[in-house]
């Protein structure tokens, strides 16, 4: 039987491998805050969601350490929290559900309880700040495929919510067109479509790039200008691209890293 540790890490720095330190056990599966916007509805005896806002949630990790004598325990005590008051926000990182997720957090407090025999009980309270844990992996889910006609591609996005997609398309031939060609990207999920379009003059070799994660728009390393909305993938996802060329080709590629409440 292979026994179960969740490891928590703070800024590189995993709080198991503190030689003086045993983690008993994390626990993630506190329910975010969360924030409802209601309305009356004016011809029913009822109410409808106009809107729900998830916030921070706690993260409890308990341990503990050996402390036989008085100042072994003042000196352990010390030493954890120099370690825990180092940052005032600091990244979570802990394995969640079989991957490994990020969390922005702060340190809230801590409790020691000496019980006997120099054995001293830790609770550490950590408050995920973020409303999301966006795992460490990315999604690759179109890997530099090429395309010669307009894109359409349905994503599994397999519970993700609000995912931030990177998406780079490398133009690799244009044809005999000339003049402005504006490549026109569109999202609909959830009965929701949004759209986002980059007109300009291209050229062979052009790399546009989108990323939603960073917050930008560029070719060729430029910030570039456009219309619309940078995308998020809010769980299946259907993706279309089109432009006005008559004969182009490019290499397309979709990654995103996962979002879990």
């Amino acid at each position: 039987m292979v026994e179960y540790q969740r490891e928590i890490t703070i800024d590189g720095v995993a709080l198991r491998k503190m030689p003086w330190f045993e983690v008993d056990s994390i626990r993630l599966d506190e329910t975010p805050n969360r924030n409802i916007e209601k309305t009356q509805l004016a011809d029913t005896d009822g109410e409808r969601i106009l809107s729900q806002q998830y916030g921070s949630k706690e993260v409890i990790l308990k341990g503990h350490f050996f402390a036989p004598n008085r100042w072994d325990y003042e000196s352990g005590r010390d030493k954890l929290l120099a370690t825990l008051n180092k940052y005032t926000a600091f990244e979570i990182e802990t394995e969640q559900s079989g991957e490994q997720r990020t969390y922005e957090g702060t340190y809230q407090n801590c409790q020691f309880e000496y019980i006997e025999s120099g054995f001293c009980l830790v609770t550490i309270n950590f408050l995920v700040t973020g409303a999301f844990g966006v795992s460490v992996a990315k999604d690759v889910p179109i890997d530099n495929e090429l395309v010669t006609d307009s894109f359409s591609r349905s994503l599994d996005i397999g519970g993700s919510a609000n995912a931030q997609p990177i998406i780079t398309l490398v133009l690799n031939n244009l044809g005999t067109y000339t003049g402005e060609i504006p490549f026109v990207f569109e999202f609909f999920s959830r009965n929701r479509l949004s759209r986002i379009e980059i007109n300009r003059i291209w050229s062979q070799g052009d790399v546009l790039v989108i990323d939603s994660e960073n917050k930008f728009v560029r070719v060729n390393g430029e910030d570039v200008v456009y219309s619309g909305i940078l995308p998020e993938l809010l769980g299946d996802t259907t993706i279309s691209i089109r432009d006005d060329a008559p004969s182009r080709s490019y290499n397309l590629t979709i990654e995103y890293n996962r979002r879990w409440l």
